[in-house]
């Protein structure tokens, strides 16, 4: 994925946080923090790590879950809340608490009710609830 892909999907992701009165405010400073935005509503406040794909993988799509040289390092809650992936191909967004990744790679399949992920597909209410 290109970094202009990348800026797109964050400025996009800031763009429906404010469509769902949530604030989305980014850092001033991309120190390696692990976050790209924190968003606010009702006095919460959540880290966000933003990912973006077109990576198709056999019936799904594919996107890193790490970070660092070479993507070495698995995201922890220390890093951020939430990874929102955007699959581009579909304009379609997950929301996936950290804690509920495991490993480096998300494997999501937008097509498939029950796989591990569908229930953070278009979960923008975790980030108001």
């Amino acid at each position: 994925m290109s970094k202009t892909q990348g800026t797109a999907s964050e400025i996009l992701f800031r763009y429906l946080c404010l469509k769902k009165d949530v604030v989305a405010s980014i850092p001033d400073v991309d120190n390696g923090c692990g976050f790209d935005v924190i968003t606010s509503y009702n006095g919460k406040l959540l880290k966000i790590q933003i990912k973006s794909t077109s990576y198709k993988e056999n019936n799904g799509y594919r996107t890193s879950a790490s970070h660092g040289s070479n993507a070495k390092k698995n995201y922890t809650k220390e890093h951020c809340d939430i990874i929102a992936v955007h699959i581009v191909d579909l304009n379609i967004w997950y929301l996936i608490p950290i804690e509920e990744i495991k490993s480096k790679i998300l494997k999501l399949y937008p097509d498939k009710l029950n796989h591990k992920y569908s229930k953070y597909k278009s979960a923008w209410h975790l980030l108001a609830s």
